[in-house]
Protein backbone atom coordinates (compact mmCIF):
# COMPACT_ATOMS: atom_id res chain seq x y z
CA UNK A 1 0.00 0.00 0.00
CA UNK A 2 0.99 3.24 -0.63
CA UNK A 3 0.31 6.24 1.35
CA UNK A 4 1.93 9.74 1.68
CA UNK A 5 3.51 11.31 5.09
CA UNK A 6 5.50 14.08 6.09
CA UNK A 7 8.86 13.85 7.95
CA UNK A 8 10.59 17.02 9.81
CA UNK A 9 13.46 18.57 7.88
CA UNK A 10 16.40 18.54 10.59
CA UNK A 11 17.52 22.25 9.93
CA UNK A 12 14.39 24.59 8.53
CA UNK A 13 11.96 22.11 11.11
CA UNK A 14 9.28 22.38 7.86
CA UNK A 15 7.07 18.98 7.15
CA UNK A 16 8.40 17.48 3.73
CA UNK A 17 6.49 14.87 1.99
CA UNK A 18 7.26 11.41 1.58
CA UNK A 19 5.86 8.20 -0.28
CA UNK A 20 6.10 5.54 2.04
CA UNK A 21 4.90 1.75 1.07
CA UNK A 22 3.34 -0.34 3.86
CA UNK A 23 4.32 -3.72 3.44
CA UNK A 24 4.07 -6.89 6.04
CA UNK A 25 6.29 -9.10 3.80
CA UNK A 26 9.02 -7.30 4.72
CA UNK A 27 10.71 -7.68 8.64
CA UNK A 28 12.06 -4.12 8.87
CA UNK A 29 11.64 -0.61 7.96
CA UNK A 30 13.96 1.49 5.50
CA UNK A 31 15.07 5.07 3.99
CA UNK A 32 16.55 5.50 0.93
CA UNK A 33 19.93 7.12 1.61
CA UNK A 34 19.02 10.22 -0.62
CA UNK A 35 16.13 10.63 1.21
CA UNK A 36 18.09 11.24 4.80
CA UNK A 37 20.55 13.91 2.83
CA UNK A 38 17.62 15.64 1.62
CA UNK A 39 16.25 15.89 4.83
CA UNK A 40 19.40 16.70 6.67
CA UNK A 41 18.53 12.92 9.20
CA UNK A 42 20.94 12.15 11.47
CA UNK A 43 22.20 8.76 10.35
CA UNK A 44 23.75 6.55 13.67
CA UNK A 45 26.27 3.29 13.98
CA UNK A 46 26.52 2.57 9.69
CA UNK A 47 28.00 -1.20 9.90
CA UNK A 48 27.34 -3.87 7.01
CA UNK A 49 23.54 -5.00 6.91
CA UNK A 50 22.94 -8.52 5.35
CA UNK A 51 19.55 -8.78 4.22
CA UNK A 52 18.08 -11.93 2.93
CA UNK A 53 15.63 -11.31 -0.20
CA UNK A 54 14.26 -13.68 -3.01
CA UNK A 55 14.76 -17.28 -2.93
CA UNK A 56 17.42 -17.15 -0.09
CA UNK A 57 19.63 -15.03 -1.26
CA UNK A 58 21.81 -12.41 0.60
CA UNK A 59 23.05 -9.00 0.01
CA UNK A 60 25.16 -6.65 2.45
CA UNK A 61 25.61 -2.99 2.17
CA UNK A 62 26.54 -0.59 4.52
CA UNK A 63 23.16 0.61 6.47
CA UNK A 64 23.09 2.72 9.71
CA UNK A 65 19.31 3.73 11.00
CA UNK A 66 17.52 6.88 11.66
CA UNK A 67 15.04 7.61 14.85
CA UNK A 68 12.48 9.91 13.40
CA UNK A 69 8.67 10.68 13.83
CA UNK A 70 5.91 10.37 10.85
CA UNK A 71 3.63 12.85 10.16
CA UNK A 72 -0.08 12.47 8.89
CA UNK A 73 -1.90 15.21 7.56
CA UNK A 74 -3.43 16.23 10.63
CA UNK A 75 0.19 16.77 12.34
CA UNK A 76 -0.04 13.26 14.92
CA UNK A 77 3.27 11.36 14.69
CA UNK A 78 4.08 8.08 14.70
CA UNK A 79 7.86 7.21 16.39
CA UNK A 80 9.96 4.63 14.13
CA UNK A 81 13.48 3.21 13.52
CA UNK A 82 14.49 3.47 9.57
CA UNK A 83 17.58 1.65 8.15
CA UNK A 84 19.26 3.11 5.39
CA UNK A 85 19.23 1.30 2.00
CA UNK A 86 20.39 2.87 -1.49
CA UNK A 87 16.20 2.01 -2.55
CA UNK A 88 13.87 1.30 -0.53
CA UNK A 89 11.30 -0.37 -3.20
CA UNK A 90 10.87 -1.07 -6.80
CA UNK A 91 8.91 2.09 -8.38
CA UNK A 92 5.48 1.20 -7.99
CA UNK A 93 2.40 1.68 -10.66
CA UNK A 94 -0.47 2.34 -9.13
CA UNK A 95 -3.72 2.01 -11.37
CA UNK A 96 -6.13 4.73 -11.76
CA UNK A 97 -9.57 5.22 -10.26
CA UNK A 98 -12.60 4.53 -12.28
CA UNK A 99 -15.13 7.40 -12.53
CA UNK A 100 -17.82 5.19 -10.47
CA UNK A 101 -15.22 5.24 -8.18
CA UNK A 102 -14.82 8.61 -7.56
CA UNK A 103 -18.61 9.01 -7.54
CA UNK A 104 -18.13 6.64 -4.20
CA UNK A 105 -15.27 7.81 -2.73
CA UNK A 106 -16.85 11.49 -3.10
CA UNK A 107 -20.69 9.95 -1.20
CA UNK A 108 -18.09 8.56 1.89
CA UNK A 109 -16.60 11.85 2.26
CA UNK A 110 -13.30 10.84 1.15
CA UNK A 111 -11.57 12.94 -1.56
CA UNK A 112 -10.06 10.85 -4.18
CA UNK A 113 -7.08 13.22 -4.58
CA UNK A 114 -5.65 12.71 -1.65
CA UNK A 115 -4.94 8.80 -2.48
CA UNK A 116 -1.73 7.98 -3.91
CA UNK A 117 -3.02 5.76 -6.28
CA UNK A 118 -3.30 7.93 -9.62
CA UNK A 119 0.58 8.01 -10.60
CA UNK A 120 3.81 5.64 -10.53
CA UNK A 121 5.88 6.38 -6.97
CA UNK A 122 8.98 5.67 -6.11
CA UNK A 123 8.78 4.74 -2.31
CA UNK A 124 11.26 6.95 -0.04
CA UNK A 125 10.23 4.56 3.12
CA UNK A 126 9.70 0.97 3.91
CA UNK A 127 7.04 0.15 6.21
CA UNK A 128 7.60 -3.29 7.08
CA UNK A 129 5.80 -5.77 9.85
CA UNK A 130 8.17 -3.89 12.73
CA UNK A 131 5.93 -0.97 12.55
CA UNK A 132 2.87 -2.15 10.23
CA UNK A 133 0.25 -2.87 12.71
CA UNK A 134 1.13 0.56 14.27
CA UNK A 135 -0.36 2.87 10.88
CA UNK A 136 -2.53 -0.04 9.47
CA UNK A 137 -6.22 0.81 11.30
CA UNK A 138 -8.90 -1.86 11.76
CA UNK A 139 -11.76 -0.19 11.05
CA UNK A 140 -13.87 -1.81 8.18
CA UNK A 141 -12.60 -1.59 4.84
CA UNK A 142 -13.99 0.24 1.72
CA UNK A 143 -14.81 -1.80 -1.32
CA UNK A 144 -14.98 0.36 -4.17
CA UNK A 145 -17.45 -0.63 -7.86
CA UNK A 146 -14.32 -1.47 -9.21
CA UNK A 147 -13.26 -4.08 -6.80
CA UNK A 148 -10.47 -2.09 -5.17
CA UNK A 149 -10.14 -2.23 -1.52
CA UNK A 150 -8.99 1.08 0.33
CA UNK A 151 -7.90 0.12 3.79
CA UNK A 152 -7.87 2.94 6.66
CA UNK A 153 -4.23 3.93 8.39
CA UNK A 154 -2.75 6.66 10.37
CA UNK A 155 -1.81 8.38 7.17
CA UNK A 156 -5.02 8.19 5.26
CA UNK A 157 -7.28 6.11 2.89
CA UNK A 158 -4.46 3.70 1.18
CA UNK A 159 -5.28 1.50 -2.07
CA UNK A 160 -4.67 -2.16 -0.72
CA UNK A 161 -5.56 -5.18 -3.08
CA UNK A 162 -8.84 -5.76 -5.40
CA UNK A 163 -11.79 -7.59 -4.21
CA UNK A 164 -12.04 -11.23 -5.19
CA UNK A 165 -15.30 -10.82 -6.14
CA UNK A 166 -14.71 -8.47 -8.92
CA UNK A 167 -11.64 -9.73 -9.64
CA UNK A 168 -11.72 -11.07 -13.56
CA UNK A 169 -9.48 -14.25 -13.48
CA UNK A 170 -8.12 -16.03 -16.34
CA UNK A 171 -9.27 -19.50 -16.61
CA UNK A 172 -5.88 -20.41 -18.25
CA UNK A 173 -2.35 -19.33 -18.08
CA UNK A 174 -1.26 -18.07 -21.51
CA UNK A 175 2.43 -18.82 -22.92
CA UNK A 176 3.14 -15.10 -23.34
CA UNK A 177 2.39 -15.04 -19.05
CA UNK A 178 4.66 -17.54 -18.62
CA UNK A 179 7.17 -15.93 -20.56
CA UNK A 180 7.01 -12.69 -19.02
CA UNK A 181 6.65 -13.88 -15.12
CA UNK A 182 10.15 -15.74 -16.56
CA UNK A 183 12.08 -12.44 -17.44
CA UNK A 184 10.49 -10.96 -14.61
CA UNK A 185 12.02 -13.47 -12.17
CA UNK A 186 15.32 -13.36 -14.02
CA UNK A 187 15.78 -9.33 -13.83
CA UNK A 188 14.81 -10.02 -10.00
CA UNK A 189 17.82 -12.05 -9.79
CA UNK A 190 20.36 -9.56 -11.29
CA UNK A 191 18.99 -7.52 -9.03
CA UNK A 192 19.82 -9.53 -5.78
CA UNK A 193 22.89 -10.92 -7.54
CA UNK A 194 24.25 -7.33 -8.08
CA UNK A 195 28.21 -7.96 -6.65
CA UNK A 196 28.69 -11.53 -8.42
CA UNK A 197 27.17 -9.67 -12.03
CA UNK A 198 29.82 -6.86 -11.18
CA UNK A 199 32.77 -9.54 -10.50
CA UNK A 200 31.88 -10.94 -14.14
CA UNK A 201 33.91 -9.76 -17.36
CA UNK A 202 30.56 -8.68 -19.69
CA UNK A 203 33.00 -7.53 -22.02
CA UNK A 204 34.58 -10.94 -22.77
CA UNK A 205 31.22 -12.79 -23.21
CA UNK A 206 29.85 -9.87 -25.71
CA UNK A 207 27.22 -9.04 -22.93
CA UNK A 208 24.96 -6.76 -23.09
CA UNK A 209 21.56 -5.31 -21.38
CA UNK A 210 18.55 -5.42 -23.60
CA UNK A 211 15.46 -3.26 -23.70
CA UNK A 212 13.20 -5.71 -21.57
CA UNK A 213 16.19 -5.96 -18.93
CA UNK A 214 17.65 -8.98 -19.92
CA UNK A 215 21.27 -9.65 -20.27
CA UNK A 216 22.07 -11.25 -23.67
CA UNK A 217 25.46 -13.45 -24.76
CA UNK A 218 24.94 -13.16 -28.37
CA UNK A 219 27.10 -15.53 -30.16
CA UNK A 220 28.65 -16.03 -34.09
CA UNK A 221 25.23 -17.32 -34.94
CA UNK A 222 23.33 -13.87 -34.53
CA UNK A 223 22.26 -13.32 -38.04
CA UNK A 224 20.08 -16.34 -38.37
CA UNK A 225 16.71 -17.32 -38.03
CA UNK A 226 16.11 -20.66 -36.79
CA UNK A 227 14.15 -21.51 -33.68
CA UNK A 228 15.94 -24.45 -32.45
CA UNK A 229 18.25 -22.16 -30.71
CA UNK A 230 18.66 -18.71 -29.17
CA UNK A 231 21.25 -16.92 -31.27
CA UNK A 232 21.45 -14.51 -27.73
CA UNK A 233 21.42 -16.86 -24.69
CA UNK A 234 20.38 -15.42 -21.17
CA UNK A 235 23.25 -14.94 -18.74
CA UNK A 236 22.39 -16.74 -15.39
CA UNK A 237 24.70 -16.61 -12.13
CA UNK A 238 26.06 -19.09 -11.43
CA UNK A 239 25.66 -19.11 -7.77
CA UNK A 240 22.08 -17.91 -7.47
CA UNK A 241 19.10 -20.17 -6.49
CA UNK A 242 17.48 -19.14 -9.79
CA UNK A 243 19.72 -20.71 -11.62
CA UNK A 244 19.35 -23.79 -9.79
CA UNK A 245 15.48 -24.33 -10.15
CA UNK A 246 16.03 -23.64 -14.02
CA UNK A 247 19.21 -26.17 -14.29
CA UNK A 248 16.81 -28.73 -12.23
CA UNK A 249 13.81 -28.09 -14.28
CA UNK A 250 15.50 -28.87 -17.60
CA UNK A 251 17.05 -31.91 -15.81
CA UNK A 252 13.69 -33.15 -14.77
CA UNK A 253 12.04 -32.44 -17.67
CA UNK A 254 14.16 -34.56 -19.89
CA UNK A 255 14.30 -37.59 -17.61
CA UNK A 256 16.93 -37.05 -15.15
CA UNK A 257 19.37 -36.68 -17.95
CA UNK A 258 23.17 -36.31 -16.97
CA UNK A 259 25.61 -33.60 -16.67
CA UNK A 260 26.02 -33.25 -20.61
CA UNK A 261 22.92 -33.69 -21.57
CA UNK A 262 21.29 -31.02 -19.26
CA UNK A 263 24.10 -28.60 -20.72
CA UNK A 264 23.18 -29.27 -24.20
CA UNK A 265 19.60 -28.38 -23.48
CA UNK A 266 20.53 -25.29 -21.00
CA UNK A 267 22.70 -23.82 -24.09
CA UNK A 268 19.77 -23.53 -26.10
CA UNK A 269 18.29 -20.52 -23.75
CA UNK A 270 20.61 -19.86 -21.57
CA UNK A 271 24.01 -18.84 -20.90
CA UNK A 272 25.90 -19.66 -17.38
CA UNK A 273 29.25 -19.41 -16.50
CA UNK A 274 31.44 -22.07 -15.79
CA UNK A 275 28.55 -24.15 -16.78
CA UNK A 276 30.31 -27.57 -16.11
CA UNK A 277 30.75 -27.07 -12.63
CA UNK A 278 27.82 -25.59 -12.00
CA UNK A 279 25.24 -28.08 -13.60
CA UNK A 280 27.48 -31.15 -11.95
CA UNK A 281 27.07 -29.55 -8.63
CA UNK A 282 23.40 -28.98 -8.12
CA UNK A 283 22.60 -32.54 -10.24
CA UNK A 284 24.37 -34.00 -7.08
CA UNK A 285 21.09 -32.42 -5.19
CA UNK A 286 18.72 -35.05 -7.16
CA UNK A 287 17.10 -36.91 -4.82
CA UNK A 288 16.13 -39.61 -8.39
CA UNK A 289 19.22 -39.93 -9.14
CA UNK A 290 21.11 -40.63 -6.01
CA UNK A 291 22.71 -44.46 -5.63
CA UNK A 292 23.34 -46.08 -3.09
CA UNK A 293 26.82 -48.18 -2.95
CA UNK A 294 27.05 -48.65 0.83
CA UNK A 295 28.80 -51.87 2.52
CA UNK A 296 25.22 -52.93 3.95
CA UNK A 297 24.38 -54.43 0.35
CA UNK A 298 27.15 -56.92 0.10
CA UNK A 299 25.73 -59.30 2.06
CA UNK A 300 22.91 -59.15 -0.68
CA UNK A 301 25.01 -59.61 -3.42
CA UNK A 302 27.49 -62.46 -1.54
CA UNK A 303 23.99 -64.63 -1.05
CA UNK A 304 22.96 -64.02 -4.90
CA UNK A 305 26.56 -65.06 -5.77
CA UNK A 306 26.39 -68.22 -3.24
CA UNK A 307 22.86 -69.42 -5.15
CA UNK A 308 23.57 -68.87 -8.73
CA UNK A 309 27.03 -70.21 -8.80
CA UNK A 310 26.48 -72.97 -6.22
CA UNK A 311 27.71 -76.51 -7.91
CA UNK A 312 23.95 -77.64 -8.16
CA UNK A 313 22.75 -74.63 -9.89
CA UNK A 314 25.63 -74.80 -12.67
CA UNK A 315 24.40 -77.95 -13.16
CA UNK A 316 20.78 -77.48 -13.48
CA UNK A 317 21.70 -74.69 -15.91
CA UNK A 318 24.08 -76.77 -17.82
CA UNK A 319 21.42 -79.86 -17.79
CA UNK A 320 18.80 -77.31 -18.85
CA UNK A 321 20.76 -76.18 -22.08
CA UNK A 322 21.79 -79.28 -22.99
CA UNK A 323 18.12 -80.49 -23.47
CA UNK A 324 17.08 -77.49 -25.13
CA UNK A 325 19.86 -77.22 -27.66
CA UNK A 326 21.51 -73.83 -26.41
CA UNK A 327 24.81 -73.12 -26.71
CA UNK A 328 26.54 -70.34 -25.57
CA UNK A 329 28.70 -67.85 -27.59
CA UNK A 330 30.36 -65.21 -25.34
CA UNK A 331 30.97 -61.74 -26.74
CA UNK A 332 34.48 -59.29 -26.12
CA UNK A 333 33.88 -57.42 -23.00
CA UNK A 334 33.35 -53.60 -23.24
CA UNK A 335 33.18 -54.16 -27.73
CA UNK A 336 30.54 -52.25 -29.42
CA UNK A 337 30.92 -54.22 -32.78
CA UNK A 338 29.62 -57.23 -30.85
CA UNK A 339 26.72 -55.60 -28.69
CA UNK A 340 27.74 -53.66 -26.62
CA UNK A 341 26.34 -50.36 -28.16
CA UNK A 342 22.80 -51.78 -27.95
CA UNK A 343 23.24 -52.91 -24.48
CA UNK A 344 24.62 -49.74 -23.57
CA UNK A 345 21.30 -48.25 -25.20
CA UNK A 346 18.99 -50.48 -23.26
CA UNK A 347 20.69 -49.35 -20.42
CA UNK A 348 20.00 -45.84 -21.03
CA UNK A 349 16.02 -46.47 -21.72
CA UNK A 350 16.07 -48.34 -18.53
CA UNK A 351 17.64 -45.74 -16.37
CA UNK A 352 15.24 -42.84 -17.96
CA UNK A 353 12.16 -45.37 -17.56
CA UNK A 354 12.92 -46.04 -14.27
CA UNK A 355 13.87 -42.43 -12.74
CA UNK A 356 10.56 -41.38 -14.75
CA UNK A 357 8.08 -44.12 -13.32
CA UNK A 358 9.52 -45.53 -10.66
CA UNK A 359 6.74 -48.55 -8.77
CA UNK A 360 3.81 -46.68 -10.87
CA UNK A 361 1.46 -49.28 -12.78
CA UNK A 362 1.16 -46.64 -15.96
CA UNK A 363 -1.91 -47.56 -18.87
CA UNK A 364 -0.92 -49.37 -22.16
CA UNK A 365 -1.20 -45.50 -23.84
CA UNK A 366 0.81 -44.01 -21.41
CA UNK A 367 3.59 -46.37 -21.48
CA UNK A 368 4.21 -45.92 -25.46
CA UNK A 369 3.92 -42.35 -24.83
CA UNK A 370 6.68 -42.43 -22.45
CA UNK A 371 8.93 -44.57 -24.60
CA UNK A 372 8.56 -41.89 -27.39
CA UNK A 373 9.67 -39.66 -25.13
CA UNK A 374 12.60 -41.18 -23.73
CA UNK A 375 13.38 -42.04 -27.28
CA UNK A 376 13.21 -38.59 -28.10
CA UNK A 377 15.62 -37.61 -24.92
CA UNK A 378 18.56 -40.11 -26.06
CA UNK A 379 18.57 -38.81 -29.67
CA UNK A 380 18.88 -35.53 -28.04
CA UNK A 381 22.09 -36.16 -25.95
CA UNK A 382 25.59 -34.72 -26.82
CA UNK A 383 27.93 -36.50 -28.92
CA UNK A 384 30.77 -35.53 -27.47
CA UNK A 385 31.54 -33.91 -23.83
CA UNK A 386 30.87 -30.57 -22.99
CA UNK A 387 34.17 -28.62 -22.29
CA UNK A 388 34.21 -25.54 -20.83
CA UNK A 389 36.48 -23.74 -23.50
CA UNK A 390 34.48 -24.84 -26.11
CA UNK A 391 32.46 -21.52 -27.57
CA UNK A 392 30.48 -23.49 -30.39
CA UNK A 393 26.97 -22.20 -30.28
CA UNK A 394 25.31 -25.78 -31.06
CA UNK A 395 26.25 -28.99 -29.25
CA UNK A 396 25.75 -31.93 -32.47
CA UNK A 397 23.76 -34.79 -31.60
CA UNK A 398 22.28 -37.81 -32.89
CA UNK A 399 19.61 -36.77 -33.89
CA UNK A 400 21.24 -34.34 -36.56
CA UNK A 401 22.23 -36.72 -38.65
CA UNK A 402 19.18 -38.20 -39.44
CA UNK A 403 16.80 -35.49 -39.24
CA UNK A 404 18.57 -32.05 -38.81
CA UNK A 405 15.88 -28.90 -37.18
CA UNK A 406 13.71 -31.54 -36.07
CA UNK A 407 11.66 -30.34 -33.00
CA UNK A 408 11.44 -33.14 -30.47
CA UNK A 409 10.01 -31.17 -27.65
CA UNK A 410 8.43 -27.77 -27.64
CA UNK A 411 10.04 -25.11 -28.92
CA UNK A 412 12.10 -22.91 -26.86
CA UNK A 413 10.11 -19.91 -25.62
CA UNK A 414 12.81 -17.51 -27.16
CA UNK A 415 12.14 -17.30 -30.84
CA UNK A 416 15.32 -14.93 -31.49
CA UNK A 417 17.74 -17.40 -32.64
CA UNK A 418 19.81 -19.46 -35.12
CA UNK A 419 19.52 -21.41 -38.21
CA UNK A 420 22.95 -23.66 -38.60
CA UNK A 421 22.01 -26.76 -40.36
CA UNK A 422 24.15 -26.54 -43.09
CA UNK A 423 27.45 -25.98 -40.93
CA UNK A 424 27.18 -27.95 -37.60
CA UNK A 425 28.83 -30.78 -38.87
CA UNK A 426 31.34 -28.58 -40.46
CA UNK A 427 31.83 -26.82 -37.14
CA UNK A 428 31.77 -30.11 -35.20
CA UNK A 429 34.48 -31.17 -36.81
CA UNK A 430 37.13 -28.74 -37.00
CA UNK A 431 36.66 -27.86 -33.32
CA UNK A 432 36.46 -32.00 -31.76
CA UNK A 433 38.33 -33.97 -34.80
CA UNK A 434 42.30 -32.28 -34.31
Amino acid sequence: MIVRGYIQHAITKELEPVFMLLDSGAQMSFITDKTAERLCLNVINRRPLTLVGFGGHRSTQESGYIDVELFNKFGHPVRVRLYTRDRAAARRSVRHLYPEDRIALQSANIDPDTLCINQDVDPEILLGIDYFWNVVDSKPMTVLPSGLILSNTHFGHASSAFHPAACEHPKFISAEEITAAEYLLIKEHYREGELELKSLDLDAINAHRTAEGLIRCPNRLNNTDSPSLSAAPILLLAHHPLTAMIVMHHHVVNIHCGVHATIAQLRRTFYIPSIRRTVAQILKSCIACKRDNATTFCSARDTLENVIYAPSSVEQLFNFCANRRIAWKFITPLSPWKGGFYERMVGLFKSAYRKAVRRDLLPLQQIQTLVTEIEAVLNSRPITSYRDVNNAPYILKPIDFISPEVQLQLPPLDYSAPNVSNHRLGDWYRETIK
